[in-house]
Order: structure tokens, then C-alpha cells, then sequence
């Protein structure tokens, strides 16, 4: 006996929703799997053996002139260029990890986060 055609239909739209959740959950996946990264890179606290190592060179650096110079121009752009970037951008993923955001738009909204993270 052949199915009829609302039954063909329904398994039809059956199979692309599976294959839709599937497909977020990877995607989701992959968000996680890049504030992990995010996180392991930027976290102070990551790496306990870093810390307790002394770097001595680093503290008895001499200061001169050009040393400062290049230390002010350094803060100067963190200031003027990368903070204002990093304010956008957690701006962005605030918005963005919005629970109904992510349930109305979530393959869009995986997307946008993903290239955020990179």
C-alpha cells in the first residue's frame, strides 16, 4: 500500500526539522567551543605555572626614553583603536546571545557569534 501523499508531507517536513536541529546543535556546538577558546587565551587564571613563574628581565627593564615613548603609543591605541573594537563587540554578543534572538534566528545568530569570535 502506497503512502498518501500527506503522509509522504509530513515525513518529508519530519526529516528537514531533524536535519534543521542537527544542523543548530552543531552550530551551537561550535559557538561553545569558541568562547572555550576565548576563554583559555584571556583568562589570567588559565595556566597556574605561568604565574608563579618570575620573569626577571622583564621587572629590571631599564626605562628610557624610547622604551616610555613606545609604551605611551602602546596605550594610546589600546585606548583610541582596541577597547573601543572590544566595547562593540561584547556589545554585539550581549545582544546576540538574547534567548529569543538565538530561538527566532539561530542558524543567522550562530553565524554572527562565530564571526565575532574569530
Amino acid at each position: 500500500m502506497a503512502a498518501s501523499p500527506s503522509t509522504s508531507q509530513e515525513l518529508a517536513e519530519r526529516r528537514f526539522a531533524a536535519s534543521t536541529t542537527k544542523l543548530i546543535q552543531q552550530q551551537g556546538d561550535s559557538v561553545i567551543q569558541g568562547f572555550t577558546i576565548v576563554i583559555k587565551k584571556y583568562d589570567p587564571h588559565h595556566s597556574s605555572e605561568q604565574q608563579d613563574t618570575v620573569h626577571y628581565p622583564k621587572h629590571l627593564e631599564e626605562l628610557t626614553a624610547e622604551t616610555t615613548a613606545s609604551k605611551k603609543e602602546f596605550y594610546t591605541s589600546l585606548l583610541d583603536l582596541v577597547l573601543p573594537l572590544l566595547k562593540q563587540q561584547i556589545t554585539s554578543l550581549s545582544s546576540l546571545l538574547d534567548p529569543i534572538h538565538l530561538w527566532n534566528e539561530p542558524n543567522f545568530t550562530y553565524e554572527l557569534i562565530l564571526s565575532i569570535q574569530s
